[in-house]
C-alpha cells in the first residue's frame, strides 16, 4: 500500500496536521509515502504576508486544535508586503527530498514550515534553508546552489500536475492507494487515533 500526502509549505492546516501525520507514519514503516506539493499560492494566486494577516483567526484555531506555535516573528510579517510563492517552496522541497530517506520527508516539510510559521523566514529566501539543511546532515555547498538553480524556472512544478491528476484541490489531503484503488485516508480525522482507525478500516477492504 502507498500513501500520498498532498500538502503546501504555506498551508497552515498542513503545518498543524504534521502533529497527526508524523506519528502515524512512524507507526507504519511498511507504507510507501509520496509527498506532493499542491501549489496553494501560485499560478496567479500568489500573495504577500500582509494579506496572510486575514487568516490570523484561522491560525489560532489551528494552534488550539493541533498544539503548534505561530511565532511572534511570523505575526510581525503581517505588517509587511513580503512575497508568498508556493512555487519556490515546492522547488526547494523537490531538491532537498532527493537527498534524504523517504521516512524523513515529513520531518523536512515540518522544518520548512517551522522556519516560516515560527521564525517568520520566507521559503523563497536561500538563507532559510541553511539551518534546515544542517538539521539533516546535508551539505549546503551542494544543495543551496541546486535550490538556486531550480528557482530560475517559473514553469509549474511537476508536483502541481500530479496533485491535479489525483483530483486534489485542498490541503492537507492524505490518500491511500490499495490494490489500484484510491481512498481518502485523512477524512475527518483530528487525532492520531482517528487517523489510525480510518487506516485500519480501509486496509481491511477487499
Amino acid at each position: 500500500m502507498k500513501v500520498y500526502y498532498i500538502w503546501d509549505a504555506y498551508c497552515g492546516w498542513c503545518y498543524g496536521f504534521d502533529k497527526i501525520l508524523a506519528p502515524f507514519m512512524k507507526a507504519h514503516p511498511e507504507l510507501e509515502l509520496e509527498m506532493i506539493s499542491g501549489g496553494l499560492f501560485t499560478g496567479g494566486n500568489e500573495k504577500n504576508t500582509r494579506q496572510l494577516g486575514a487568516y490570523d483567526a484561522m491560525n489560532e484555531e489551528i494552534a488550539r486544535r493541533y498544539g503548534v506555535e505561530f511565532g511572534e516573528a511570523f505575526k510581525a510579517t503581517f505588517t509587511q508586503d513580503l512575497p508568498i510563492d508556493s512555487l519556490r517552496a515546492a522547488q526547494a522541497f523537490g531538491v532537498l527530498r532527493r537527498y534524504i530517506p523517504q521516512e524523513e520527508q515529513v520531518a523536512l516539510a515540518y522544518r520548512m514550515q517551522q522556519a516560516f510559521y515560527e521564525k517568520g523566514q520566507l521559503l523563497s529566501d536561500l538563507e532559510t534553508y541553511e539551518n534546515v539543511i544542517g538539521e539533516f546532515d546535508l551539505d549546503p555547498m551542494i544543495l543551496l546552489p541546486e535550490v538556486e538553480t531550480a528557482w530560475q524556472s517559473r514553469a509549474p512544478h511537476p508536483d502541481f500536475r500530479r496533485a491535479r491528476e489525483l483530483g486534489v484541490t485542498s490541503y492537507p489531503t492524505l490518500i491511500l492507494e490499495k490494490d489500484g484503488r484510491y481512498y481518502d485516508l485523512r477524512g475527518q480525522a483530528q487525532t492520531v487515533e482517528e487517523l489510525e482507525a480510518t487506516y485500519q478500516s480501509l486496509s481491511h477492504l477487499d
